[in-house]
């Protein structure tokens, strides 16, 4: 544990992430993805619930602009807290330590692989040899200067263009888009794990790649659209869910087909974070209705089971 002392971030002060979004009229809703962006343009990004129901691993997400103390000595408000405005996750259970800590594991647990850091350098544990490897403190943005609330700019939904969340097997799923770049091509994917932008170890994605695999895709192809003059379009369908779908939480992603490498995630594209739409398919539940014969003449009961 030897990081911890290391990445102490001090006794500090600052104002929870959700109420400074609360400060603009309406603050973030469901599906919108917050971006604490510093004045070095480093930026993280956020899910709603991260910021506005996190789990008690990870704790509330706060902006720090008092610190009693730093590694570096600096004390006091900002400019004499000399990383400040910084984010800092409140970890709200302890370590076997009995510290209050926010570690790489809290992260793999509270967050979305999608929105895990990986720090590429070298480890002393295997002589050396530089890798990706995880950090939690890597998401603890120093000099924050900005907090963007993005709506999202794919949209599932019904024929009507009605947002819609949660489907069944056997239905038709439709996408429709909003703010996306303007009269350009998209190739629009459905994948169950997010596209990342930075590759993870074997045991989180054994194939080593953040490129789309359209063996992945489980409508079997990608559908093509153009975006009008505003970069909105829809509704499309996208998925027919065979009525044999199993249950299951996935993505739609738009890959801008002008911009950047097609078939391969970036961010210039706005695809993925945050341009991504998460949905869920339930399976279709059969009914079987069946009959009990009493031959003992001790009564009989009707009934039927509901089958998953």
């Amino acid at each position: 544990m030897e990081n911890i002392d290391s990445w102490d971030m001090g006794a500090v002060l600052g104002t929870d992430v959700k109420d400074l979004c609360n400060l603009v009229s309406g603050g973030a809703s469901p599906g919108d993805v917050i971006e604490i962006r510093a004045i070095d343009n480093l930026n993280k990004k956020f899910d709603y619930e991260d910021v506005y129901d996190p789990e008690p691993e990870q704790g509330k997400m706060v902006i720090t602009w008092y610190t009693d103390e730093t590694g570096e000595g600096a004390s006091g408000f900002v400019p004499y807290y000399s990383t400040g405005m910084r984010l800092i996750f409140f970890a709200q259970t302890t370590n076997p330590d009995d510290k209050y800590v926010f570690g790489e594991w809290d992260m793999h647990e509270t967050l979305a692989a999608s929105r895990w850091h990986y720090y590429y350098g070298s480890s002393s544990s295997d002589g050396g040899s530089d890798a990706y490897w995880p950090s939690s403190s890597g998401l603890s943005v120093k000099w924050a200067s900005d907090i963007i609330i993005h709506e999202p700019n794919l949209i599932s939904c019904d024929e009507e263009g009605n947002p819609k969340d949660d489907f069944t097997a056997g239905e038709e799923v439709y996408v429709k888009g909003l703010g996306l770049d303007a009269e350009t091509s998209y190739n629009l994917w459905i994948q169950g794990e997010p596209v990342l932008t930075s590759p993870l170890n074997d045991l989180d994605r054994p194939e080593g790649t953040y490129a789309f695999s359209s063996a992945n895709d489980p409508s079997g192809t990608q559908q093509s659209v153009i975006t009008d003059l505003n970069g909105d379009f829809g509704p499309l369908p996208i998925w027919s869910i065979e009525p044999s779908a199993s249950s299951g939480e996935y993505d739609i992603i738009a890959d801008n087909q002008v911009s950047g490498t097609p078939g391969t995630y970036e961010t210039e594209d706005a695809i993925d974070c945050p341009g991504r739409k998460g949905f869920g398919v339930t399976e279709a539940a059969e009914i079987i209705s069946f009959t009990i014969t009493d031959y003992d003449n001790n009564g009989i009961m009707f009934g039927f089971a509901r089958i998953r």
